[in-house]
């Protein structure tokens, strides 16, 4: 019981007995997060498996539990879950690509500004939302930032031209800002 929260463990020997009882593996056998108490006193989300093992040589059973600290993950995946709602709502069309230039996130905006839907576009390079004199261009402007590291549109805005699912060209705003993630 040291391991979990008071409101946790109190229920802990009951499961334990309604398991032995049933043999309905509910926990055993699975993977689930549940909250862990550390020595210090605070809860921190984890990642727990529970197997069943027959003692060698007895009728005596244990019990083995796997723990894994994800709180940084839960972290990431709540920060993750937030950015996607801000760009759901947002009504500037906000796209993401990776360095190689292809494209991760898709905002419901970008979706109404291109004509392309997020099944649509995810995962293509970023040229498909340029003309052709640009798009012909555009990967040796990423690779040369990977290289040089010498920001040309990081932390800019300037009016360039996109193109529109329907082959429409059209001007417009672009701001570029660099995100880092966190552990890369």
């Amino acid at each position: 019981n040291m391991l979990q929260p008071p409101d946790i463990a109190r229920f802990h020997d009951e499961y334990l007995a309604r398991y032995r009882k049933s043999r309905v593996k509910s926990i055993i056998d699975n993977n689930r997060r549940v909250l862990a108490r550390h020595k210090k006193g605070h809860t921190f989300t984890v990642e727990i498996t529970v197997k069943e093992s027959q003692i060698p040589g007895e009728q005596a059973v244990m019990y083995v539990g796997y723990l894994r600290d994800v709180a940084n993950e839960v972290r990431m995946e709540t920060q993750s879950e937030f950015a996607d709602a801000i760009a759901t709502m947002s009504p500037v069309p906000l796209i993401a690509i990776d360095e190689t230039g292809i494209i991760r996130r898709f905002s419901r905006a970008a979706e109404e500004e291109f004509g392309y839907s997020q099944e649509q576009i995810l995962g293509k390079n970023v040229k498909i939302l340029q003309p052709p004199d640009v798009a012909r261009v555009h990967d040796g402007y990423l690779s040369r930032y990977r290289q040089t590291g010498v920001k040309t549109v990081i932390d800019t805005t300037r009016k360039v031209r996109g193109r529109r699912a329907n082959g429409e060209v059209f001007t417009c705003a672009l701001s570029v800002r660099q995100v880092i993630k966190e552990g890369a």
